[in-house]
């Protein structure tokens, strides 16, 4: 692929979390927080780069252990799920969507529209580059990304990826 470009083929979503998981394993268990998993194993494979897929999703999912340090151990859990988005209107196929949710203290109102640019962090040693980071990558491969509803405790963030078969019928056209 050219740079900008990344380099698509068909990946299994589910699969795509499980190895991503394994790779957070470390930081799991330094921070003392428990995963839940609910992966859709039945979703159709979508198009995009692994690589790139998987580091937007360590991106999130590392934001979110970090964000539970200040809660208590007990009631720590990164929660990962996969399924299938419907389409937003009737040109716009269904896409697969990965979401990232935390029991952390949640997201200020005032910092939401800042999250996603580049060097804002709320950390206070965070460089403020995952986040825009992520957007990136996620966005090469045609998916969006942003952040749910943030009622009651914790964050939801989430990104969307192109159905391979979606895909090959909207390039063709």
């Amino acid at each position: 692929a050219r740079q900008g470009e990344s380099a698509r083929a068909p990946l299994g979503v589910a699969e795509l979390v499980a190895e991503s998981a394994m790779l957070l394993e470390r930081d799991l268990s330094c921070h003392r927080v428990g995963l839940d998993l609910k992966l859709n194993h039945q979703l159709a494979p979508v198009l995009g780069d692994p690589v790139q897929l998987q580091q937007a999703l360590i991106n999130l999912a590392l934001n979110a252990i970090q964000a539970m340090d200040g809660v208590p151990e007990q009631e720590r859990t990164l929660r990962i799920s996969t399924f299938l988005m419907a389409a937003d209107g009737a040109a716009a196929p269904p896409r697969v969507a990965i979401q990232v949710e935390d029991t952390g203290p949640g997201v200020a109102e005032e910092t939401l529209p800042l999250l996603f640019t580049p060097f804002f962090s709320t950390k206070k040693r965070g460089i403020g580059l995952g986040l825009s980071i992520s957007k990136r990558l996620v966005r090469l491969m045609g998916g969006e990304i942003g952040i749910g509803e943030h009622l009651g405790q914790g964050s939801t963030f989430w990104f969307t990826a192109r159905l391979q078969k979606a895909a090959a019928c909207s390039e063709d056209a």
